[in-house]
Parts: C-alpha cells; structure tokens; sequence
C-alpha cells in the first residue's frame, strides 16, 4: 500500500523576524540600493527542474548552483533581476529573504539585517510580498499578511507541499555550500 503526500504542511510564522521592517521596493533598489542584496552571494542554488533552464547557456552551473561574481550575473546595472522580468527568477532568489528553518518556521536571512533597507519601512510581509507569494503560494501569503498587520501573532498557515519541498531542498543546498565553504577555509 502507497503512502499518501499530504497536499499541505503545517508553518509557523517568526514573531522574531517577521517584526523586522524593509524599505525594499522597486523604487528603492532603483535609486538607493541598487540590488545590494544579490552581490557577493557567489553560489545561487538551483532546484533540479530549474537547471535545465540555465545549462545549456554559457551560464555556469556546478552541481546545482549557479556560480556569480562579485556581482550576480543576472542583475541589471539597475539593480533589477533581468530574470525576474522574465519569470525565470530561481526559487531561491525569489524567496529571499525568507527560509524555512528545520523545524518548520519562516525567518528571514540574518544577512538582510546589514542591509541599509532594513529597519525602517514596512513590515517584512509587506516590503516582500512577492518573495513570501513564491514561498508559501498566494492564498498563505495574504492570510500571514492580513493576519500580521491586524496584530496576530503566532501564525500557522498550511503551505503546499510542492513548495515546501522546493523549499527545503533549497535550504539543504545552502547547508551543501556552507559545508563546503568551511572546509575550504581549513
């Protein structure tokens, strides 16, 4: 007998980090920022259906990531993502800056912390609508979103089960990386 996949998986909210406030809008990265948080990030994970994309271009892509320079090869002089314009963002860029701990919690990256477009201007839900859309579907955004800003806290919404495997194979890669970025500092 076949074990069913549920349709959905039970996520929880971070009072923490979903209390943080963003200045981040397209107005903002256009004139201030100018995409800051896509530079020195040097390995963008891939999901595996996502590699087909980008493998047969000249863009290089080792065991499931995408290698950038300094600067992500993909961003506009800007600060936009060329591929966000074109629906080809990968699932991890158009996450952030949220993550799905391993015990099932939404944060933030703690590096969004550093960046100028953080304390001041809208709450996390709101500054990053599109990013937590991608991450938990539409209907569980704007469930946490309208929930949040009314003052709940605590929040638990189901989120589909496609994502939230995308989403903890993303978060596995990142782990891979740091893995291997310790080893090579030894």
């Amino acid at each position: 007998m076949a074990l069913l996949e549920p349709d959905t998986v039970p996520v929880t909210v971070s009072n923490k980090w979903f209390a943080h406030t963003f200045k981040c809008s397209l107005d903002y990265i256009l004139s201030t920022c100018k995409g800051r948080c896509c530079r020195n990030y040097p390995l963008i994970p891939l999901l595996p259906e996502e590699e087909g994309f980008f493998k047969p271009s000249e863009i290089p892509v080792v065991d499931g990531f995408i290698v950038t320079p300094k600067v992500c090869l993909f961003q506009h002089p800007s600060g936009r993502c060329v591929l966000h314009d074109i629906g080809r963002k990968p699932f991890s860029c158009a996450t952030s800056p949220f993550l799905l701990s391993s015990k099932n919690t939404i944060t933030i990256a703690r590096r969004y912390t550093a960046k100028n477009c953080h304390g001041d201007g809208l709450p996390a839900c709101q500054a990053f609508r599109f990013a937590l859309d991608t991450l938990v579907g539409e209907d569980a955004a704007e469930d946490i979103s309208s929930r949040w800003l009314a003052g709940e806290r605590n929040i638990c919404v189901e989120m589909p089960i496609e994502k939230y495997n995308a989403a903890r194979y993303v978060a596995e890669k990142k782990r891979e990386w740091k893995r291997r970025s310790a080893g090579s500092k030894k």
